[in-house]
């Protein structure tokens, strides 16, 4: 059974079992027994509703539980939930209240932080879906009672046809969701020396503080595929599939409104060795997902976007380099994988550039420093998704980026420079 299967199956379970109405009408219990039986049951849906969310933007799938029908409170504070010693009952309600003072905020509502991310990737997933229904302008059957019109988005002002997702209100309040929640988490390299008081109750005051630092460094990591999904969906491709022609990402001025290419390229290669790698990432992701992992027409202020979030994780990661490896989950390999596939792209692309006869001397070397910077950002993620592959057994992913050629255009690119 596939690990979207599991997910479905678990999303399933917990609403048949009630859990996504844990808090319709009740009122908040007053004994600490009671809560944690309840706080279990209510981490045990936000967990399941994180797969869910996350599962759904892979596949390009709907959600299975439906956020509108949700009547649960949100997690507790980690430092309450972490607390293994049990209070006097006359003590408890005082020792963890809802919401702890602003201060303990930040480090207090790290399970809460991904509940939100998950949110914003079910707000992803059901806005590139809602574009598409309205572009293809396929019939709906309104004329059966029971069925409800899909629900549009709005574009600000309409094109015909459109080329770019800045038209759509929701995209880029998508991505000012996706910073916002990254501004707030706590930087998880300023926790080196941190009180750990107000952590967990679990361990040394070390291994505290520690726990929380690798929490909030997995967090941060989170954010850069999610955002870099959303600006890889901004291509003239995404509205016209069947289109073999698109603009250029390199030829485009830096802006939201992209200017036409005098020499448009393919949107995506046609080459037996590119087939094939889109059919290795058809077995894992879905075919909206795949095309913007291999586009090459995303839309230049998009593309450069993407190109300063990868520069960003990468600062973090050296930033955070002294965290063992064998610390970091399974998703962190995910998390390397969509900026490798821009590294790439843009080394690829710099090349090209760098040996067309329109460009100058000047250019040219811009270029090469350019492809210098790229490689050396290539080899620091390669290095460390390939260190991930013999902890959590990520061999297919692997296998996915030797089949683009990771180490080859490295070295090339090094040798060309």
């Amino acid at each position: 059974m596939s690990y979207n299967s599991l997910t479905c199956l678990a999303s399933s379970l917990v609403t048949r079992l009630g859990w996504h109405t844990l808090d319709l009408g009740r009122p908040p219990v007053d004994k600490w027994d009671q809560w944690v039986q309840e706080e279990e049951r209510r981490r045990t849906f936000w967990a399941v509703y994180q797969l869910d969310c996350y599962q759904a933007l892979m596949a390009d799938r709907p959600t299975t539980v439906d956020i509108s029908r949700l009547f649960i409170a949100a997690p507790a504070a980690d430092c309450a939930w972490d607390d293994v010693t049990v209070p006097r009952l006359e003590k408890w309600a005082a020792k963890h209240q809802p919401h702890p003072p602003p201060a303990d905020a930040a480090l207090s509502y790290s399970f809460l932080a991904l509940c939100n991310l998950a949110a914003i990737m079910a707000r992803t997933s059901a806005f590139t879906w809602d574009v598409r229904v309205a572009l293809t302008g396929a019939h709906h059957p309104s004329d059966i009672r029971f069925l409800a019109p899909p629900h549009v988005t709005p574009l600000v002002a309409r094109r015909d046809p459109a080329v770019t997702l800045f038209d759509y209100p929701e995209f880029a309040r998508l991505h000012a969701s996706l910073k916002e929640w990254m501004r707030a988490l706590v930087p998880a390299e300023s926790m080196r020396d941190a009180q750990p008081t107000k952590f967990t109750s679990f361990g040394s005051p070390a291994s505290r503080r520690f726990a929380m630092r690798v929490r909030y460094f997995c967090l941060r990591c989170y954010y850069t595929p999610i955002l870099l999904l959303l600006h890889l969906a901004n291509r003239p491709s995404f509205f016209a599939p069947a289109s073999n022609t698109a603009l250029s990402s390199s030829v485009s001025e830096p802006s939201p409104e992209p200017s036409p290419s005098p020499s448009p390229s393919p949107a995506r290669s046609e080459a037996p060795e590119d087939a094939a790698i889109r059919a290795m990432l058809g077995s894992s992701f879905s075919g909206l997902l795949n095309d913007g992992l291999l586009a090459h027409d995303v839309v230049q202020h998009s593309w450069d976007i993407c190109l300063r979030e990868t520069d960003d994780l990468v600062a973090h990661l050296d930033r955070n380099s002294d965290i063992p490896i064998d610390r970091c989950d399974a998703s962190i390999s995910f998390c390397l994988f969509v900026p490798i596939t821009v590294l790439v792209r843009q080394i690829r692309s710099c090349r090209e550039r760098a040996v067309s006869a329109q460009t100058t001397e000047a250019e040219a070397s811009e270029l090469r420093q350019e492809m210098t910077r790229r490689v050396a950002a290539l080899r620091r993620l390669w290095s460390m998704l390939k260190d991930l592959g013999f902890i959590w057994g990520v061999a297919r992913m692997e296998a996915l980026l030797r089949s683009m050629q990771v180490d080859e255009i490295a070295n090339a690119t090094d040798l060309f420079s």
